[in-house]
């Protein structure tokens, strides 16, 4: 072998050991960017996360102050449906004295369970009758609350 052969060798073999090191390297350094930016993301992502956590109690303030306000909504209608349901029972069965069919009627809801209805129209006996009725209305109605 020729010194020329030698030198182009061994010159070849650092060459190739300093760029296998230099891929190593280049390698390395593209998996620690991408790693690096992605928990540069993730940090975005928790920062905001957190951010949605402080405003938490505002959000379950204002969903609980809209429940409420749709809670008593219905409550009204379902007090008037109540009402107009009792009232409609009273006028198809009424005969000669609606109040004592009234009185009757509610009977009927407590016995039945329906102590809301009843209170309801016992609540409109007491205010649209006579004493003696009014007196058998507000009899039944604290046996409802007792």
């Amino acid at each position: 072998m020729t010194l020329i052969n030698i030198i182009i060798k061994s010159y070849s073999s650092i060459l190739i050991a300093i760029g296998s090191v230099a891929v190593f390297f280049f390698m390395l350094g593209s998996y620690l960017i991408i790693r690096l930016s992605r928990r540069h993301d993730v940090g975005a992502e928790l920062a905001e996360s957190v951010a949605k956590l402080a405003k938490a109690p505002e959000l379950i303030k204002k969903t609980r102050t809209a429940s409420q306000g749709a809670l008593k909504k219905a409550r009204k209608v379902s007090d008037k449906a109540m009402l107009t349901e009792a009232l409609n029972d009273v006028s198809a069965i009424s005969g000669e004295d609606p109040v004592a069919t009234q009185l009757d009627l509610a009977k009927a809801y407590i016995e039945s369970g329906k102590s809301q209805l009843a209170k309801i129209i016992l609540a409109s006996v007491i205010r649209e009758s006579s004493s003696a009725y009014q007196d058998e209305a507000q009899r039944l109605l604290n046996g409802i609350s007792s």
